[in-house]
């Protein structure tokens, strides 16, 4: 019988939820210290954002104490603790995928 292997999924707004619950703040704690509202917060941890912008990933990476890479992996599904290292190309692919999307997001 062949062993599972466990998958490295994840979504945005489990893994700011879980940093942010790791350090024992509110919603509102984070959003104060990432610079944006509370309803931000709450709509990240919710996935009811499509994209959620370079300066917010930023902010959030700085506030949580994380790297912006790590905010990018969440975004794309993919569990930050499961990928401990991402090279630049890496992260610029992620970040131009980003800015893709919120032009996209524009257009409409």
């Amino acid at each position: 019988m062949k062993a599972q292997r466990k998958t490295a999924e994840m979504n945005l707004g489990e893994y700011i939820a879980r940093l942010r619950l790791a350090k024992g703040w509110s919603q509102r704690d984070l959003a104060r210290r990432a610079g944006c509202s509370y309803a931000q917060i709450q709509k990240l941890e919710n996935n009811d954002v499509a994209s959620p912008g370079i300066q917010l990933i930023i902010n959030l990476a700085k506030a949580l104490n994380v790297s912006e890479a790590s905010i990018i992996l969440a975004y794309k599904g993919k569990d930050p603790d499961q990928y401990p290292a991402v090279d630049n190309d890496e992260l610029e692919k992620a970040i131009e995928l980003l800015e893709r999307l919120r032009r996209h997001k524009g257009e409409h």
